[in-house]
């Protein structure tokens, strides 16, 4: 999957790379924050940069990855994150290995999201924010975890109508065939149950990477 970067946010440049404010990290040990994030065992490489760069700047905050191949049992340890298997996912073994079947990696990856973010916030998370596994961080994201705390925080790829110089490019057609928001970034509160419980119910069977008939993943 091809990402964008994410750079954080302006407001974040008050505090120093690397290291919280006293205030930050307890508000961080009073809201449960936690960073997830999708990937196959071959790009865990990736995972571990994500990692990196975020723990960089949010010391104080969990990461989970879920390894879309990984199975129970597998060795999975010594990595700077919690890595988990599809099998601790709320989802039945044959439906998961039928998904596994029709879907490709970027597909199932895209399905499987709301259902892990969904398993997050039932363990006892308060936000949860998930970032493609080939990001790397810049800086705090303390901003986007406390908006998440009102339901849904999505990126939009403008935010603005596409000039005429750029229509060729960047037409309307481009975001209606592959979708108004990027996906390689979503964070979610316990006020997002009703965006999480829909798209659970159409990316069963409509995560598909087929821009040309309207499907885009979890566009």
């Amino acid at each position: 999957m091809d990402h964008e970067p994410t750079k954080g946010s302006s407001g974040a440049a008050r505090q120093v790379p690397g290291d919280e404010s006293p205030d930050s990290a307890s508000l961080n040990r009073h809201e449960r924050r936690r960073l997830c994030t999708i990937a196959a065992k071959k790009d865990l490489a990736f995972v571990i940069l994500l990692a990196q760069s975020f723990a960089a700047h949010h010391p104080h905050i969990p990461i989970t990855a879920l390894v879309l191949d990984g199975l129970p049992g597998d060795f999975l340890d010594g990595l700077p994150f919690e890595a988990v298997t599809p099998d601790v996912l709320p989802l039945d073994g044959d439906v998961f290995a039928q998904m596994a079947t029709y879907y490709s990696p970027s597909e199932l990856s895209a399905a499987l999201k709301p259902i892990l973010v969904q398993h997050l916030l039932d363990a006892g998370d308060d936000t949860v924010m998930y970032l493609a596994p080939d990001v790397e961080v810049f800086a705090p994201l303390d901003d986007l975890f406390a908006l998440a705390k009102q339901g849904v925080v999505l990126t939009p790829h403008v935010t603005r109508p596409v000039s005429q110089d750029n229509a060729a490019a960047l037409g309307e057609e481009t975001f209606l065939l592959r979708g108004q928001f990027n996906l390689g970034f979503v964070a979610v509160g316990h006020r997002s149950r009703p965006f999480l419980d829909y798209l659970c119910g159409e990316l069963r069977f409509f995560a598909l990477e087929d821009p040309q008939n309207g499907y885009f993943l979890d566009q």
